[in-house]
């Protein structure tokens, strides 16, 4: 928290997790789609494929292009070396949740990032909910991680409109 976050000194945690995927899962994505074990099975192996095959390379990305951003900000050099200290730390990502650490100021790109390319990946038919928590340095990870937690449920219990449309 202490090294390299931008303004104040903060570390947080980002947690994320697919909506409604058990009625998916029971449902099929579309009314007519079948829900053979061939079909759950090939949406199961797609989305852990996203969150186990493709998230190292998202955290890589939103540290690059908040450092890229961040040097445009204060007309400083992109510290190329600074890339890999920022970038997030993956604890845990595997069938349809992640949680993951990170300087505060990395999170909110990092969440945006994970939820574009997820709308991009499932061709907007499946959502992310997502929870973020921040604290100082000494702030035990583990409350964090139950703060951050508690902001997902409450993600997930909105519903949001933007033009008389749910999102």
């Amino acid at each position: 928290a202490d090294y390299d976050a931008t303004g104040i000194p903060r570390y947080g945690v980002l947690r994320m997790d697919v909506d409604n995927l058990g009625s998916v899962l029971r449902s099929g994505l579309e009314a007519h789609q079948a829900r053979d074990l061939a079909h759950i099975s090939a949406l199961s192996t797609a989305i852990s494929l996203f969150f186990d095959g493709l998230l190292d390379q998202l955290c890589a990305e939103a540290a690059e292009s908040w450092a890229c951003w961040l040097a445009k900000q204060t007309n400083q050099p992109k510290k190329t070396n600074a890339i890999d200290a920022i970038r997030p730390y993956v604890i845990y990502a595997g069938g349809d949740d992640l949680f993951i650490v990170a300087y505060w100021d990395v999170l909110p790109v990092l969440a945006r990032h994970i939820r574009d390319q997820w709308h991009r990946y499932t061709l907007g038919r499946l959502t992310v909910s997502a929870g973020m928590a921040l604290a100082a340095a000494k702030f035990p990870l583990y409350r964090l991680a139950e703060l951050s937690k508690a902001q997902l449920e409450q993600s997930k219990d909105r519903v949001a409109f933007i033009h008389g449309n749910e999102i």
